[in-house]
């Protein structure tokens, strides 16, 4: 199984994949904006300072790099049809940084300048991995307040394997269709057998269809990739706004190049020190935390609520539910897709993101449950796995997830620790035990190997980084966050008391909105820590 972290946008309701029998990691996904009421006022409008520009002081690059951190961002228009102001461009980077002579790859840009007079640019990363900053940009008003996009021209980009930047291709729509709807029970040895041998498969087939770039997807070249934008972009300090898998290239990029820092905000913290076991105890947790107060919100409209009883009752009856579909797949209205556990686990997951998308869950959760019909489930699932109507896929988000996952994480441990973890899961988290045991299976027979450490970051020497948590996120628990901000040297947190993925939005808390603006305008953060519990 997989989860995916990314960014939510009001575009669309419920967009990008959940479930996977391949991987199970930390990841989220494009869901509509979350009109989070306001804990309290927002501060004053800050006085507007602008970031560190190009000076003699600008950073030199790396040995043996200085062609690719001479160049120059050219701005030009967009071949994607955009008339409303955004502005392409592509920066050249090495595809193995080991071998910086041999090949190399162009990363592709977008940018929306500031409606004022701009600052500085502010790079931007929706989420992932494997999430489109260059799709996202045209939507980032849905996001952003109007104070950001009057000061800032926001960059978005397409990582390395994702989306126009050399993107990683594994699999075609029958095959995708295939893994979102399929599940392969690890808990027996012979569905770990059958899961890794499927793992090896895909890899190669990864490599066959994609070449060499499925060898260097990993998140660390990813941050070597924008320290090159940042000086082809002309600034001596990097601005960057990254939303939860976001967050884990922005605290990577801190640790990496700390005094080419500037205004960082990380919302939805991945925590860099985590392997793989412990993220996916880190999820169990949150998604067991977001399904309880989901029954309990829907209980308290108990006519239309479709899980009776208690909140334990209630959830039992969803995982009874959805255990129930590996032998009787409910019909839909297209008879050669009926719902299966994986698509109605993707459509119950995926709705935790966001709790405006609650309503409609349970909807969908009545029509199964009571007309034993699952359309609405169904449709669900699709939007979130970015499945078109026509049964094609909108990105290469779902093989570029993987790709990245498997080269970002290695497998720990013995059989007989991933045994001990899923009885200790079944225990704190019942209703996603099985979902999030044996993480580790499939990590290990990835044909290509990870060159990762999973080890804490201090960003030494950085300027101030401002990490956002939620206290009820599903994707990213909360604790991630405190954790990311005590390991930062310069590290400060800002606490958004509330359900849901990422807490940042135009739409949204605005004392959440108040803070990261201050921050990213003026470059200053609240000295006393009640100022940062919002």
């Amino acid at each position: 199984m997989r989860t995916r972290h990314t960014a939510h946008t009001a575009q669309a309701s419920d967009k990008r994949g959940w479930r996977h029998p391949y991987v199970a990691t930390a990841v989220c996904v494009t869901v509509a904006a979350f009109g989070l009421a306001a804990c309290s006022p927002g501060p004053k409008e800050p006085t507007i300072t602008p970031t560190e520009e190009t000076s003699s002081a600008m950073p030199a690059g790396p040995g043996g790099l200085d062609q690719f951190y001479g160049q120059k961002v050219e701005w030009g228009a967009c071949s994607d049809g955009d008339t409303v102001g955004f502005k392409c461009s592509t920066v050249r980077v090495p595809m193995d940084y080991d071998n910086p002579q041999g090949e190399t790859i162009d990363l592709a840009l977008k940018m929306r300048p500031a409606e004022g007079e701009a600052i500085g640019s502010l790079l931007f990363n929706p989420g992932g991995p494997g999430g489109s900053g260059v799709e996202y940009i045209p939507n980032i008003e849905l996001m952003f307040t109007d104070n950001l996009l009057s000061s800032y021209d926001v960059v978005g980009f397409d990582p390395r394997g994702v989306g126009k930047s050399k993107p990683v291709l594994c699999r075609n729509a029958a095959e995708l269709d295939r893994d979102n709807s399929e599940t392969i029970d690890t808990l027996t040895p012979a569905g770990r057998e059958e899961h890794s041998a499927k793992v090896s498969a895909l890899g190669k087939q990864c490599l066959e269809k994609s070449g060499e770039i499925a060898k260097h997807v990993d998140s660390l070249s990813t941050v070597r990739d924008m320290d090159i934008m940042r000086a082809a972009l002309g600034r001596a300090k990097l601005d960057f706004f990254g939303y939860s898998y976001g967050t884990f290239i922005g605290a990577l990029y801190a640790e990496n190049f700390p005094a080419n820092v500037g205004r960082f905000v990380l919302d939805a913290a991945m925590d860099p020190g985590l392997n793989i076991g412990a993220v996916c105890a880190g999820q169990a947790l949150g998604f067991q935390r977001s399904i309880e107060e989901y029954v309990r919100d829907c209980q308290a409209n108990a006519g239309s609520c479709p899980l009776p009883g208690n909140v334990e009752d209630g959830v039992k009856t969803l995982r009874t539910f959805l255990d129930s579909l590996e032998a009787a797949p409910l019909k839909t209205n297209d008879p050669a897709r009926p719902l299966t556990t994986a698509l109605a686990t993707t459509a119950v997951m995926g709705a935790q993101y966001n709790t405006q998308t609650w309503a409609n869950l349970t909807k969908g959760l009545s029509q199964a449950l009571n007309a034993g019909n699952g359309t609405q489930l169904l449709a669900f699932a699709d939007a979130y796995n970015e499945r078109n109507a026509d049964g094609t896929y909108a990105s290469n988000m779902s093989d570029a997830f993987t790709a990245i996952n498997f080269l970002d994480y290695y497998a720990t441990g013995t059989l007989a620790d991933w045994d001990a973890q899923a009885a200790q899961l079944k225990e704190t988290t019942p209703t996603w035990w099985k979902d999030f045991s044996y993480c580790e299976v499939g990590q290990q027979a990835w044909p290509i190997e990870s060159k990762r450490t999973r080890t804490p970051v201090t960003a030494s020497g950085s300027a101030p980084i401002l990490v956002v948590g939620t206290t009820g996120d599903p994707a990213t628990p909360y604790e991630w966050s405190v954790s990311l901000a005590k390991q930062l040297e310069a590290g400060r947190l800002l606490t958004w008391e509330g359900w849901g993925h990422t807490a940042y939005s135009r739409s949204g808390s605005k004392c959440v909105s108040g803070v990261v603006d201050t921050y990213l305008l003026t470059g200053t953060i609240p000295e006393d820590e009640a100022d940062l519990k919002c």
